[in-house]
């Protein structure tokens, strides 16, 4: 694998530690704990938590453990503050890239009083963001606002700066070499093409008995603020009628899904809600990378 050639320069003893700064909402705490007790079986494998956004804390706790490398999985203001401090370390970067990305996002400004908690954690964030790169507060939390709510753009602005991503990413395609390089003016020379590692389901997804139905791939366009909850429940309602064409009606949660947004299907006797992904006929879902396994698995395939 082309991640296991780069990080194999590494030397084999290497100690590995997930880290969570506990910023996720609508987290299924069952399956956390499901997940770092798994973390803490693997060999040489731990698992840390750091709340703090603080540069001076999240410095000492690196140079605690002293990693010869980090690895992150998006773009997000924290991600960018953790990038920051690492590299000023000179610890090496790495990043992954973590679904099906869109050049310019539209956020709902519901979504600073529904996250209130996140909201204010994301405007710290911010500030020290803007402390770390020796730029003007107001500039830095008015575009990073144009772009979360408005489609603004981050290339030729105070974001357009190279401490605040990785040294080396991994992308699921060579169409992405382009997407990166006009969003956020990353180097081609800095990429490596990877593909989706979900692709690493497909054979065991296979090995499931067939189900004759379809499957829904539930995103989390409400609990994120993409979609109101009004147009949702209409979506819901399409898809209400939808599942009375199948003899199995399967929604597969997002790993942060809101169960209960789903209560007038569930209540339907041939609906089913799941965690883990099913092998289905046929899949239903919107612009996402879950469709990259669905489609290995039939081609029959919808995105709504």
């Amino acid at each position: 694998l082309p991640i296991a050639k780069e990080m194999n320069k590494e030397k084999r003893s290497t100690k590995f530690v997930f880290l969570s700064i506990d910023i996720l909402s609508h987290a299924d705490s069952k399956k956390e704990n499901i997940a770092i007790n798994e973390i803490n079986k693997l060999e040489n494998t731990t698992y840390h938590t750091l709340k703090s956004l603080n540069p001076s804390i999240i410095q000492k706790y690196l140079k605690k453990e002293n990693p010869n490398s980090v690895v992150f999985e998006a773009f997000r203001v924290y991600d960018m503050l953790w990038t920051v401090i690492a590299k000023n370390l000179g610890i090496r970067v790495y990043g992954c890239q973590h679904g099906f990305e869109i050049m310019n996002v539209y956020y709902k400004p519901e979504i600073l009083i529904n996250k209130f908690k996140k909201s204010i954690r994301v405007f710290f964030a911010l500030y020290y963001l803007s402390k770390l790169l020796n730029k003007d507060f107001p500039k830095i939390l008015y575009r990073y606002m144009f772009y979360f709510f408005n489609g603004g753009e981050l290339r030729n602005t105070d974001y357009d700066n190279k401490l605040l991503y990785p040294d080396h990413l991994f992308i699921y395609s060579n169409y992405y070499r382009m997407f990166w390089k006009k969003k956020f003016n990353l180097s081609y020379k800095t990429m490596t093409v990877t593909g989706p590692p979900d692709l690493m389901m497909v054979d065991e997804i296979k090995k499931k008995p067939k189900i004759a139905g379809c499957c829904y791939l539930a995103q989390t366009i409400v609990e994120d603020g993409r979609m109101p909850i009004k147009d949702f429940n209409n979506l819901l309602d399409e898809y209400k009628e939808i599942s009375q064409g199948f003899e199995k009606f399967i929604i597969k949660m997002h790993p942060r899904g809101d169960r209960t947004l789903y209560a007038k299907l569930i209540k339907l006797g041939n609906v089913e809600l799941v965690w883990e992904y099913p092998n289905c006929e046929y899949y239903l879902t919107h612009y996402s990378s879950t469709a990259f396994v669905a489609y290995y698995i039939t081609p029959k395939v919808l995105l709504h």
